[in-house]
C-alpha cells in the first residue's frame, strides 16, 4: 500500500467498473484490462501494472486507454478516478516492461494504476489474457436494481 492510498468503498469500485464498461472510447479488450487492474488494486490501495505483448493485443490496448484518459474523448477515466477521493490514475506507454525497466526494444504496451504516471513502483502483473477476457462488461450497478421505477 502507498502512503497515501485510501481504499475506496466496494459500490465506489463497481460505479467506476460500471462506467468503464459503459466508455464508447475503447474496445472490449482494453476496457476489460482497466476492470481487471481496478480489481487487483485492492480497493485502489495497491498500484499495479500489466504489459502486453504485440500479439497479446498491445496497440490495441494501447490505443484504448489513451481514448479513456484522453480530454478529446468522451470517458475522461482520470477525471473519474480523481471524483472518487483517490490519488490513483491510469496511465500507459508503449513498451513492453520487466521487472525493473521498460523494453522500448521489444514491442508491446504497459499499462499502470497507481498514484504517479509509470509508476517504478507498481506491482507487475503477470499477463493472462484468460484472466482478463472473463471479465463480464454487462455490470450491473446496485443503485440501478434499487431505483424505484417510475410509473407513468
Amino acid at each position: 500500500m502507498t502512503k497515501h492510498a485510501t481504499m475506496v468503498s466496494p459500490d465506489c469500485l463497481v460505479s467506476l467498473e460500471y462506467l468503464i464498461a459503459k466508455s464508447r472510447d475503447a474496445s472490449p479488450l482494453a476496457k476489460k484490462t482497466a476492470i481487471w487492474l481496478l480489481r487487483q488494486s485492492e480497493g485502489l490501495t495497491k498500484a499495479v501494472a500489466v504489459s502486453f505483448q504485440d500479439r497479446d493485443g498491445a496497440r490495441d490496448v494501447l490505443n484504448g486507454f489513451h481514448d479513456m484518459v484522453s480530454c478529446n474523448s468522451t470517458t475522461h477515466l482520470n477525471q473519474i478516478m480523481h471524483v472518487t477521493g483517490t490519488a490513483f490514475i491510469f496511465s500507459h506507454h508503449s513498451g513492453f516492461r520487466s521487472a525493473a525497466c521498460i523494453k522500448v526494444t521489444t514491442t508491446g504496451s504497459t499499462i499502470w494504476l497507481a498514484e504517479r504516471h509509470y509508476d517504478r513502483g507498481a506491482k507487475m502483473l503477470i499477463l493472462n489474457l484468460g484472466n482478463i477476457n472473463v471479465v463480464d462488461l454487462d455490470i450491473r450497478p446496485k443503485f440501478a436494481e434499487e431505483r424505484p421505477q417510475e410509473t407513468a
